[in-house]
């Protein structure tokens, strides 16, 4: 299934209703109404996971903050993390999104961008999301709540 800004919001606030965790890995993060719903996911009781480059400082330190108050964030200064990635894991199975959006206001609310949506039925993203993790892990910042 393909996403577009039109259809990405409230795709978002399906998949996390009817999800108990989820990772992302976007090279850039900025304040926008997906990082706040993102947030509310993990204070009522939502794990949330996500690595979050900073190279160019299209990262902004304010998403960085709200990032840490409710999820495990692990930070990637490297100019070649540049991943879309977001993986929903819900009871049964995993929802996969990979494409071009950010976790800003461009990539959720105002450019057109795509997003192609995926059953992780075969468990690569989830692994890769493992692996990721664990080799981020000496720059974990652990969540505030």
């Amino acid at each position: 299934m393909l996403l577009t800004h039109d259809t990405l919001s409230n795709r978002l606030d399906e998949h996390l209703k009817n999800s108990d965790r989820m990772d992302l890995a976007v090279a850039w993060a900025a304040d926008c109404d997906a990082l706040a719903r993102l947030c509310e996911f993990a204070k009522n009781g939502g794990t949330l996971r996500a690595i979050v480059g900073i190279w160019g400082n299209a990262t902004h330190p304010n998403a960085l903050r709200s990032i840490q108050r409710c999820a495990q964030l692990r930070i990637v200064p490297d100019s070649r993390f540049h991943p879309k990635f977001y993986l929903f894991h819900q009871p049964h199975h995993r929802i996969g999104w990979i494409g071009s959006a950010n976790l800003t206001r461009g990539g959720f609310e105002q450019n057109e961008e795509l997003i192609y949506a995926f059953s992780d039925d075969d468990g690569k993203a989830a692994q890769w999301c493992r692996d990721n993790m664990m080799f981020l892990s000496n720059s974990a910042i652990e969540p505030m709540i």
